[in-house]
């Protein structure tokens, strides 16, 4: 009965350390959508969205579709004479009402050559802040050439927010998408199915040790009656 008893421990022991792991907890941050354009990108440079104060937000734009397809091309300012399009975009609070941050895109037209062909798209080469207003720019982080990450920042106030895009040279169509998004924690326990596991192993163990016990105090009480006699 004694090896009963260890067994049934341990057996018990093993479920209370798997019951431990339901509790164990994994923290991670996804970037999810505040408001995007979906439908409408093809027919506007704007959007807008309510936004809540103290949250770091970034603003994303994709390509309309003739971008690359027009002949006007600007030049960058460091004589690489790489056909260049500036993408302009102000953020403001319009309810309450702010002053607008402006923040200018510098992309490049680059070849990329495949076993399909040659296709040629635009690439992200700078961003710059070139207005600064109530939203605040310094939450962005800069890489060591002093060129921001992403356009955004952090919201001074909850309110209702605008984004327009603008190009240079100008391009007949609008951006193809426009959204506002941020980054959101959460918390999931992802050992929930642990939860019946353990407690079925401790009740077995439970179950076999409370056998072993029982056993052994009757074997306990049978060899004291036979002392007495």
């Amino acid at each position: 009965m004694i090896k009963t008893i260890a067994i049934g421990l341990a057996i018990a022991l093993i479920g209370i350390a798997v019951l431990s792991s339901y509790g164990q907890a994994e923290t991670y941050v996804r970037t999810m959508a505040i408001a995007t354009s979906g439908s409408e990108a093809n027919n506007s440079w704007d959007i807008s969205a309510n936004l809540t104060a103290g949250d770091n937000i970034t603003f994303i734009y994709r390509d309309g579709w003739n971008w690359t397809a027009e002949p006007q091309w600007d030049t960058p300012d460091d004589g690489s004479n790489t056909p260049t399009m500036w993408v302009f975009i102000q953020i403001a609070p319009i309810s309450p009402l702010g002053n607008a941050t402006g923040f200018a895109v510098e992309a490049r037209l680059t070849s990329i050559t495949s076993g399909e062909g040659t296709t040629t798209r635009l690439t992200l080469f700078n961003i710059t802040v070139e207005q600064e207003g109530s939203i605040d720019t310094s939450f962005i982080g800069q890489d060591d050439k002093g060129r921001y990450h992403y356009v955004g920042g952090r919201i001074p106030w909850s309110g209702t927010y605008a984004a327009h895009v603008g190009t240079w040279p100008s391009r007949g169509a609008p951006p193809s998408f426009l959204g506002f998004y941020h980054n959101i924690t959460e918390t999931t326990y992802p050992n929930t199915n642990f939860l019946p596991v353990g407690a079925t192993i401790i009740v077995s163990g439970g179950a076999l040790l409370a056998y072993g016990v029982r056993g052994t105090m009757n074997h306990t009480a049978h060899r004291r009656r036979k002392i007495e006699k």
